[in-house]
């Protein structure tokens, strides 16, 4: 907008200053013509009022610049008149009283001419910052279609802008900064923001600079805060505009990296299938870990991360564990399988510091809003690509033993302790073929009679053989159960009341439910 000082300078208005008032470089955002003794009905803030003082008959000077302060009024204008050659002194007194810029119009200068000026000069600065909006909305296109992603799309918009922008996604990472002087503490205090934060809200930084928090969202609710630099009340509206152009770019963004993730996401899914389908795709196994930038050759640090509370709370955690070995220069991929979070980590020649990576981890996890009871499974160390069956088995079993636990935690490894894990580590055709040859005869009398001998051993088992819980839970009495034991017992030849028979009935039930 047009100035005060701006103004003066004109030299074909030839406005002098008579008072300064509380300076000359306050904006104009118009002129208001006038010769009403109380102009406030009319006035709107900001503008400057121009008269010839044909109020003074009605009001006095100090009635006159006390409305207008009231008012809003950025300075007063006195035209001169052939009557009136000089400013009333009872005015000018008025206007240094109240800090009010007073200016004189020559007598020869039309009101008119002031006015023209002003609209000619806004309409020039709207032009000149239309033009600047257009070429910036030009480069944040070509930044959005170029190969440069996100850092580059809000470089351009804070070189534009001149103002510094960061984004953040709700785990409370700074994933791009455009955001010099940015200090850790300010970084942390930005990360909890976007953890916090709803559609909009400010911050105030360690030196005083308030910032505004805006949600950014690739699929319905804000999935990401974009942090810009100023408060709400200085963005003008066509600022809005463009901020409004930044985040719909940014979410587009968004979404086209995360479809390639999804993508890297399924590949890395296959990683865990390979490795855990034995030595005959050890050599796709290899190729696959080096597409991922991992030494198939090295020492692997295993983990396996189970969320109490799965769900939306542990929405974006994978990339989270992902990022917190990436931000420690370890090579790592983390897919999801089975309700689990699976790390495969190149720890080169620190394997040995893998446990309490792991420990580290947890710390973090837990610090997390909305995170409840992480338990967390970590495997001995293992050496070379073939050996990261054995690896995988190892983590899960620590993680199911860790999500006994109240609270979660971290188990490291120590040794088989659960037929799990032998189960586990037996190939799928093994398996197979042993629940075939011990429970085929009860499957087909179940399924040609409609009967629930299977069903009723599995609960007799879940009860620790127990005969009156387990026929409470099947709702039969407790001589209808036995006697299906015994039906049982006859078709597969088999006697529950023996160590060996009950231990391969049950461990063909722990097999099938395997499958």
């Amino acid at each position: 907008m047009l100035t005060l000082r701006e103004l003066i300078g004109n030299s074909q208005l030839r406005i002098e200053v008579v008072a300064a008032g509380e300076g000359l470089d306050k904006e104009i955002r118009w002129t208001h013509v006038t010769e009403l003794a109380d102009p406030r009905l009319y006035l709107n803030a900001g503008e400057l009022v121009i008269t010839n003082g044909l109020w003074l008959e009605e009001c006095s000077s100090e009635e006159y610049v006390r409305q207008l302060r009231e008012g809003g009024a950025v300075a007063l204008a006195f035209g001169l008149r052939h009557s009136v050659a000089d400013v009333p002194a009872d005015l000018t007194a008025a206007c240094t009283d109240h800090c009010l810029p007073l200016l004189v119009v020559p007598a020869d200068v039309p009101f008119t001419a002031i006015t023209q000026y002003m609209a000619d000069t806004h309409a020039e600065i709207k032009s000149a910052r239309l033009l600047e909006s257009i070429e910036r909305r030009d480069a944040l296109i070509s930044a959005a279609s170029g190969s440069g992603g996100l850092r580059h799309l809000l470089t351009v918009f804070s070189a534009g802008r001149h103002a510094p922008v960061a984004l953040a996604n709700r785990l409370g990472r700074l994933l791009e900064v455009a955001f010099p002087g940015l200090g850790p503490a300010d970084a942390e205090l930005l990360s909890q923001v976007a953890r916090d934060a709803g559609q909009q809200s400010e911050v105030t930084l360690s030196d005083g600079t308030v910032v505004s928090a805006l949600g950014v969202s690739s699929r319905g609710e804000p999935e990401f805060t974009l942090l810009y630099g100023r408060p709400f009340a200085e963005i003008t509206s066509m600022e809005w505009g463009e901020i409004n152009q930044l985040t719909r770019f940014v979410s587009i963004s968004l979404s086209r990296q995360k479809a390639v993730a999804t993508m890297r996401h399924q590949f890395a899914g296959e990683v865990i299938d390979m490795a855990l389908a034995g030595p005959h795709r050890a050599e796709e196994l290899a190729a696959r870990l080096k597409s991922f930038e991992l030494n198939p050759a090295a020492d692997f640090g295993v983990l396996a991360l189970s969320l109490r509370n799965s769900g939306t709370a542990s929405h974006g955690i994978g990339e989270w564990v992902r990022q917190f070995f990436t931000d420690r220069g370890i090579a790592a991929i983390v897919p999801g399988a089975w309700q689990e979070h699976l790390v495969v980590a190149d720890m080169g020649s620190d394997a040995e510091e893998f446990p309490r990576l792991a420990r580290k981890l947890f710390d973090e996890l837990r610090a997390r809003p909305r995170i409840a009871g992480p338990a967390i499974g970590v495997a001995r160390v293992v050496q070379g690509h073939q050996a990261l069956r054995t690896g995988l088995l190892q983590a899960r079993d620590a993680c199911r033993r860790a999500r006994r636990r109240r609270n979660g935690g971290v188990v490291v490894f120590d040794g088989i302790q659960s037929h799990e894990l032998l189960i586990s580590m037996l190939d799928p055709g093994t398996r197979e073929e042993f629940t075939e040859s011990v429970l085929s005869p009860v499957t087909a009398y179940d399924h040609e009679n409609n009967s629930d001998l299977l069903r009723s051993l599995r609960i007799f088992f879940a009860h620790d053989g127990r005969l009156s819980a387990a026929a409470s839970e099947l709702h039969v009495h407790v001589n209808t159960l036995r006697h299906r034991l015994e039906r049982l017992e006859e078709l597969l030849g088999r006697d529950l009341s023996r160590i060996e028979d009950r231990t391969d009935l049950f461990l063909a039930l722990r097999m099938a439910d395997a499958l």
